[in-house]
């Protein structure tokens, strides 16, 4: 982990490198956004640069993506995604993702991927998340093919990108749970989008649990995980989100041009 002289120069470095770029050059970037994408991509400038750029692209070209609505609520109501308030051992924080839960007649995937953004980045506002990353769990229990249907090709490639590529966040690792032959079908949808890096920190496991305890400690999953963390109900959820998208909006708005 980088002492606070080495993250100065870092920096210092990624600024002088922005100043070179007529598409940045004119944002209003500050030090605190710029850092969480260093951190994201371990120090290295110029894949910091990348990112940085991708998200400004992004941002501008699907603003809405980047927005609030109150059909947010619905996924959060429906428990596709969650984390629990503790951190692992290494100081990750644990996201469990349930996509066989969604029922496309009630929300669109385009509303499943603004959650995870807005989600992404309000965990993102505490520094230990942005040093120590996240790891992903997926139940992939109750996935159907009305699930892959309603993805599509264009959807599994966008959130692969903003998730892998754009988002300022470390994945440390991702794992599968209550995999089957058809929901490898669905896996396999978004699997030519996925990163070198993201595919060595993918893990398999069986419908006991036990291998996945040793990444996940137990206390943060849910009893369908062999775990015995409480549960947490949406609502709480729900205020975290509104408590704090507005210092993820004003992160966003340094991002528009």
């Amino acid at each position: 982990m980088k002492d606070h002289n080495s993250e100065s120069s870092q920096l210092e470095a990624f600024r002088s490198t922005l100043s070179t770029n007529s598409r940045l050059n004119d944002l209003h970037l500050d030090d605190t956004l710029l850092i969480k994408f260093l951190r994201c991509r371990n120090y290295d400038v110029t894949q910091a640069m990348t990112a940085l750029t991708a998200y400004v692209d992004i941002i501008n070209k699907r603003s809405d993506l980047f927005s609030w609505t109150d059909e947010i609520k619905k996924v959060i109501e429906a428990g596709i995604f969650l984390h629990y308030p503790e951190r692992t051992p290494d100081g990750c924080v644990v996201n469990l993702v349930t996509p066989g839960k969604w029922n496309p007649s009630d929300f669109s995937y385009t509303t499943y991927i603004k959650l995870a953004i807005l989600w992404s980045e309000v965990l993102l506002l505490d520094e230990d998340v942005q040093k120590n990353g996240f790891i992903v769990v997926i139940d992939m229990s109750g996935i159907k093919l009305t699930h892959i249907y309603h993805t599509g090709v264009s959807n599994a490639k966008l959130f692969s990108d903003l998730t892998e590529r754009i988002l300022p966040r470390k994945l440390a690792s991702i794992h599968f749970v209550n995999a089957s032959r058809f929901q490898d079908a669905g896996l396999a949808l978004f699997k030519p989008f996925m990163t070198a890096s993201t595919k060595q920190v993918m893990h398999f496991h069986s419908k006991d649990c036990s291998t996945l305890h040793k990444f996940v400690p137990p206390n943060l999953l849910p009893a369908s995980l062999g775990g015995y963390a409480k549960e947490v109900p949406a609502s709480t959820y729900i205020h975290l989100l509104e408590k704090n998208k507005e210092k993820v909006f004003k992160i966003w708005d340094q991002l528009r041009n």
